[in-house]
């Protein structure tokens, strides 16, 4: 068990091995073609959470690099203008300023792990199951690891498609719950991109069964972190 910016982490070995942590959901829209724009454009989200001059961790860069000038859509892209929100999941049909390269937050559900878990064996590609507790009872949907976040920031974040699957506020600015959510990530189910959501369903499907149910894993979850 780790602790990654105040959210428990339990490592169960399996088989099939898994990660599994209780936090919030914040939603995360890099990917999305109107994640992010200059002045003047209507975007999803704001431009400050994909960084800022000469540190641009959210942006596609006409250097490739964190301090170059951020790459706008042309004419023939999804939203012109706007700019090139990237993930670490890529279709490498695509070359690096085109924006289908990178995983559409809007229409793909996705999680997103930290660099911390990637110590744990988790890596972009992996697929999960995310239960979100209502009043009601638990909503549960799979997903596909497109992106990862920095070491300090607590793990628990998915795109606005992964939200409206579990009936979380998808709105980038505004959505998101703090609590609620459990996440279970199985390190080393990568099968490569791109790949349709009903594949990567019926992957997550079969592990969480193997794995013995949400239930069991959030048991699991408890006797570690207690």
């Amino acid at each position: 068990m780790i602790t990654v910016a105040g959210v428990r982490v339990a490592s169960i070995i399996g088989p099939p091995p898994a990660l599994v942590y209780r936090s919030g959901f914040a939603i995360d829209t890099d990917g999305a073609r109107d994640a992010y724009a200059p002045d003047g454009f209507e975007a999803a989200d704001a431009l400050a959470d994909a960084g800022h001059p000469g540190d641009w961790y959210g942006l596609v860069t006409d250097t490739g690099e964190r301090d170059g000038k951020p790459v706008r859509q042309g004419p023939n892209d999804p939203y012109p203008g706007a700019f090139i929100a990237q993930t670490a999941l890529v279709d490498t049909r695509f070359g690096r300023t085109d924006p289908r390269r990178y995983v559409d937050a809007a229409t793909v559900p996705y999680g997103v792990i930290t660099r911390p878990l990637m110590g744990l064996g988790a890596r972009a590609g992996d697929v999960g199951v995310l239960a979100v507790d209502h009043d009601g009872g638990r909503l549960c949907a799979a997903f596909v690891v497109a992106d990862v976040g920095p070491a300090k920031k607590p793990p628990g974040e998915g795109s606005p498609a992964l939200a409206q699957l579990v009936q979380v506020n998808a709105d980038a600015r505004h959505g998101g719950i703090s609590k609620g959510a459990t996440w279970i990530v199985f390190p080393g189910s990568c099968r490569g991109w791109p790949r349709g959501y009903s594949d990567v369903q019926t992957q997550a499907t079969e592990l969480l069964n193997a794995a013995g149910g949400v239930d069991a894993l959030v048991t699991r979850l408890d006797e570690v972190v207690n």
